[in-house]
């Protein structure tokens, strides 16, 4: 079969790692692969535009490719036009919605929200909800990570659920495993001999890290040796915000922002803390989360979306309510003052990874929906 595979993810970034990785585990198993698309730099105006620029190379490319293609997989943002280009059948890779966020957002009170959240932002979302729903009305299928997203996208973009399959996130449980040496890391950042915690994600208010650094900032005078490193890419008024709120509460010693990381670079980074962190107020299936769990670390996250369909409570980790700022402090309490617990939650994070979360796993999910929808055209 000949796949097409239509993003404009960059490279470097955990979404391109995922076209990347499952291009390789389809190529494995006998299928030709063809990536479609252009990685383009993150512009210092942001990566929207670039993300148009990239869009328009990847039409380009579509009809050039299209006699040679069987089916493709898309992103939601290209499945838009995608049935304009081609004739062909297409899947639309949805992993959370936009509506789902949007819901989440509204529930909470005005204040919190005018402290945090970058309200220009905020006000495209709508816009990008409908881009989800018309590109799932165009595709033969869409896949999504969890019940959640799957019902938002019955709900709220009217798809049939008979349309929607739901094939979790994957991670490659052999560059991301419990030997990677995260001591270059340590040194980097100046955190050796540290109780490192750990959260990656971006933008900052819908990964939870408000909340987490104010968790965070509390437990300090019990846990003076701990530090928390923040990874992803600082942009916007909305990361501005956090910066202030930790000068504010004194703690800029502790929590220290480390920027965006290349994708290669993750493994090293996770294995240079002791708890990651992701407390996100809405999930699909978090790939950083799967990531933390194969390098065989104790997980502490949000009960929300796809979480706890890869997490049990007290097995893998320790789940909280999102924004619940005093059930994270209680939390990052316990798994900073117990190493065995870590232990135990780490191995366990490490064997659910293995088991169920593999892309040999979880890739031969995708193709076996691949062949069928190919065999039934």
């Amino acid at each position: 079969m000949n796949i097409g595979i239509v993003t404009t993810s960059f490279s470097q970034a955990v979404a391109g790692a995922k076209f990347n990785e499952l291009s390789n585990v389809l190529r494995r198993n006998g299928h030709s692969v063809r990536i479609i698309g252009q990685d383009y730099p993150r512009f210092a105006w942001g990566s929207r535009t670039a993300r148009i620029f990239a869009s328009a190379a990847a039409w380009c490319q579509i009809r050039q490719a299209d006699k040679l293609i069987d089916l493709y997989i898309v992103d939601d943002y290209h499945g838009l036009f995608f049935n304009k280009l081609t004739t062909k059948q297409f899947i639309v890779l949805l992993p959370a919605t936009y509506a789902t966020i949007i819901r989440k957002i509204k529930a909470i009170s005005f204040p919190q929200r005018s402290r945090y959240l970058d309200f220009l932002q905020y006000y495209l979302y709508p816009f990008l909800a409908d881009i989800q729903r018309r590109a799932c009305c165009n595709a033969v299928r869409i896949i999504t990570t969890c019940e959640e997203a799957s019902e938002s996208i019955q709900k709220d973009y009217r798809i049939e659920g008979g349309r929607v399959s739901i094939i979790p996130a994957a991670v490659d449980t052999v560059k991301f495993n419990p030997s990677c040496d995260g001591s270059r890391w340590r040194e980097k950042l100046g955190i050796t001999g540290r109780k490192v915690i750990l959260s990656i994600g971006q933008p900052f208010f819908l990964k939870g890290v408000y909340h987490l650094a104010r968790a965070f900032a509390n437990i300090l005078k019990a846990y003076n040796d701990a530090v928390l490193v923040v990874a992803g890419e600082k942009d916007g008024s909305c990361d501005r915000k956090i910066f202030k709120l930790v000068s504010q509460m004194g703690v800029s010693d502790k929590i220290i922002f480390s920027g965006s990381c290349p994708h290669e670079e993750i493994p090293d980074l996770c294995a240079s803390s002791d708890i990651f962190a992701h407390v996100s107020l809405s999930e699909g299936t978090a790939r950083v989360i799967l990531e933390a769990m194969a390098c065989g670390k104790a997980i502490l996250a949000s009960d929300t979306g796809g979480t706890p369909e890869i997490i049990s409570n007290g097995n893998e980790g320790l789940l909280v309510r999102a924004m619940d700022v005093p059930q994270i402090e209680e939390k990052l309490g316990i798994l900073l003052q117990d190493p065995g617990l870590r232990s135990r939650l780490g191995a366990n994070a490490r064997i659910r990874a293995e088991k169920l979360f593999s892309w040999d796993i979880i890739g031969k999910r995708i193709l076996s929906l691949c062949d069928g929808l190919v065999k039934s055209e």
